[in-house]
């Protein structure tokens, strides 16, 4: 996910610290290759290949949905997952240059919650639409990664 994370034990011994770290670390790992933009095999790729058609989704990507869609609307719109198609202008790769206004306005029809159907489990984007858990997804990681190992250790993480 391209960010630091720290896990932090109180009161356990290393053996159990290190029960822990790896339990969180295969948490984060599942999320990670389940919504990473970047691996063509992921579910959200594959959300984002099928726009133009309906595509039923698991519990848990319908639980992201649903709350990708309440930040939607207690942000007034400002936060919006659709904007993933603004990656084609921003690369984030490492190009550090700013794209074209025109670059930008190109991909603006594309973005856009309203623009999006969603009724669970069935979610239809626009051709052309790309949706990003990215605002959100290091979060839902953590606490994924915490509530897997608050199951497992008996010490406070």
């Amino acid at each position: 996910m391209a960010s630091p994370c720290e896990l932090i034990t109180s009161g356990a011994d290393k053996r159990d610290s290190g029960k822990a770290a790896a339990i969180a670390a295969k948490e984060v790992w599942r999320i990670q290759d389940k919504y990473s933009r970047f691996d063509s095999r992921s579910t959200l790729s594959h959300i984002n290949q099928r726009a133009g058609h309906p595509t039923r989704v698991d519990g848990e990507t319908a639980r992201l949905l649903n709350t990708a869609e309440h930040l939607y609307q207690i942000s007034n719109g400002r936060f919006d997952i659709s904007s993933g198609v603004l990656q084609k202008a921003w690369t984030f790769g490492g190009n550090t240059g700013v794209p074209s206004a025109e670059a930008v306005n190109q991909l603006m029809p594309a973005i856009g919650w309203k623009k999006i159907r969603w009724e669970d489990p069935t979610l239809l984007l626009r051709e052309g639409m790309q949706i990003d858990f990215g605002g959100f997804g290091k979060e839902y990681a953590a606490d994924a990664a915490l509530t897997k190992t608050k199951a497992v250790v008996d010490f406070p993480v």
